[in-house]
């Protein structure tokens, strides 16, 4: 390599190697990560309070509830913002009676530090929320209550992902989103004109979210919003009218972009590159201001990558871990509500003569047996994969701005129409061995019908929570992992269960029970009794600080 200092053979002078300048598109990007949080606290303003005591049970309260509605852990805040809303936005209500009480129920929940925002802050959450509101006010009238209800929700997913963004910035990961998105694009083109240069860049954008952040669908659906509606920013009555009218066409339009074919190509393509970046953020935050400075040096750039990577790692192992304890729980508290609301009452009913206890000890013990099981046996990436984390990484930071090898994603493998029949054929015949294998084990335990849907049920619900929690391991991985005769056959037997499982978690949300219980009957309350509990022991504090 041109930048190596040529060493004389036997002399044990260690190599130096001379700084090299960074790619302009990474100096510009280490520019911004080195600007000041906007939420930095002074001097000055006074910071927003809440009550220890009160704040810890509240925090209880949010553990219970994300333990019964398992959630992302980066999705946790954003997600509770939309619900407290939910919640507060009701007919006749103002930004400023929302405003205050959100911040100060984020707070309490320990979404948000305490006494760390200043005071201030409430009135830019009001001035959100007052857009939104007036927003709300032009929308046109939708021809029947379900589209009107969908819109509204849609809505509701826009202003939760802006607050979150404005009490606990990202501009730092946006930065890191572009620095992904001008490194990649120019070295992505589609082998058919099927798609135009603007949809391409849409989509690639969209992916980077995906892959790089683990955006969900409203983050996406907001960041699309800002991004073709600049105006948004500065939401004058003009702006607010303008938008109102078009909202639903809007809504329309990205939702067309999300469900775009390129997009799953594209998310799986970018999922290679994430680590890369992820790392680069985590050596510029670890060098603060002077990150542009260190970054010139390649050898201690090389050292600092790899105790990146290996502190990255640290922090996946701990995440799986913590993944795999929720996992359990919910599915815990889950089995147990059906055990006692399904399987034992109607067992005592309908089968009075049945005595066996083995198929309801099975039940209880295998669904958190089967995920302990998924999580340990995640195998960690080797060497190989870090030397390759370390390659990727100088070639972004040194080379970023030239072009790479061009990318061309093609669409899924078009087959004939026979050829299409015969492997849903396979598929289907596959789908009854594997459960059909199962139920006969299940019969020859003595499990009943009923336990037998309650096992079936937990197994594919477990199996799509375990392949979840192992893709958490898979972010680290730059070097493709070689397939076998056992993974085809493991891939083989489990994509059924797999398949159940994913399309029962995608609607256990809309019938959770518990959830429903805990958010229309207990939270409202509870919240309000805490309120004023809170608002009690301040005036406590004040009569004792008029005496003393």
């Amino acid at each position: 390599m041109p930048f190596l200092k040529k060493v004389i053979n036997g002399s044990k002078d260690k190599v130096v190697v001379p700084p090299r300048p960074l790619a302009d598109s990474v100096f510009k990007t280490l520019t911004v990560f080195s600007r000041p949080d906007k939420t930095q606290p002074t001097e000055e303003v006074a910071m927003i309070e809440v009550h220890d005591t009160i704040s810890n049970v509240a925090w209880a309260y949010e553990k219970l509830r994300q333990a019964i509605d398992y959630q992302d852990e980066h999705l946790l805040r954003k997600n509770a913002i939309e619900r407290i809303i939910k919640r507060r936005l009701v007919a006749g209500a103002t930004a400023e009676s929302i405003a205050e009480p959100l911040i100060l129920e984020l707070i309490r929940g320990r979404y948000l530090p305490n006494k760390a925002l200043p005071v201030t802050i409430i009135t830019d959450v009001g001035d959100v929320i007052n857009s939104y509101i007036h927003l709300w006010t032009q929308v046109p009238t939708a021809a029947n209550r379900e589209d009107t209800d969908k819109l509204f929700s849609w809505y509701l997913g826009l202003m939760a992902v802006q607050l979150n963004e404005l009490l606990a910035p990202t501009e730092k990961e946006e930065a890191l989103i572009k620095l992904m998105f001008e490194t990649t694009h120019r070295d992505i083109a589609f082998a058919e004109d099927h798609i135009s240069e603007s949809e391409k860049n849409t989509q690639i954008y969209v992916a980077i979210h995906r892959a790089l952040l683990k955006s969900d669908t409203n983050i996406i659906r907001y960041h699309l919003f800002a991004r073709r509606h600049p105006e948004w920013n500065r939401p004058t009555p003009e702006v607010i009218a303008a938008l109102g009218h078009q909202f639903p066409q809007i809504r329309h339009d990205i939702e067309t972009q999300l469900r775009h074919p390129a997009g799953e190509l594209l998310q799986r393509l970018m999922k290679k590159y994430a680590i890369a970046f992820l790392v680069f953020y985590d050596v510029a935050r670890q060098h603060g201001t002077a990150a542009a400075e260190e970054m010139t040096h390649p050898d201690k750039l090389s050292d600092d990558i790899k105790a990146a990577y290996n502190d990255r790692k640290k922090k996946v192992n701990g995440k799986i871990a913590r993944s795999v304890i929720r996992s359990i729980i919910y599915v815990f508290l889950t089995k147990m509500l059906l055990l006692v609301l399904i399987e034992l009452p109607v067992e005592r009913l309908v089968y009075t003569d049945v005595n066996n206890m083995l198929p309801l000890i099975i039940n209880v013990a295998f669904p958190p047996l089967l995920l302990l099981l998924l999580g340990v046996s995640i195998r960690p990436a080797g060497k190989k994969n870090e030397l390759a984390v370390v390659e990727k990484v100088q070639a972004l930071v040194y080379r970023g701005d030239e072009r790479h090898a061009l990318v061309k994603p093609r669409k899924p493998i078009r087959r004939s129409t026979f050829f299409a029949s015969l492997f849903r054929v396979i598929y289907t015949l596959t789908f009854f061995l594997v459960f059909g294998l199962i139920i006969w084990g299940l019969q020859r335990l003595d499990f009943t019908p009923i336990s037998m849907f309650i096992f079936l049920l937990f197994l594919s619900i477990v199996s799509f929570f375990g392949i979840r929690v192992r893709l958490l391991a898979k972010e680290l991985l730059v070097v493709d992992q070689r397939e076998n005769i056992f993974t085809v056959l493991f891939d083989f037997f489990t994509v059924p269960i797999l398949q159940v499982g994913r399309w029962i978690s995608l609607r256990v949300p809309k019938i959770n029970v518990m959830i429903f219980f805990l958010d229309v009957i207990i939270e409202a309350p509870f919240k309000a009794f805490l309120e004023a509990t809170e608002g009690f022991f301040g005036f406590l504090r004040e009569k004792r600080e008029e005496i003393y």
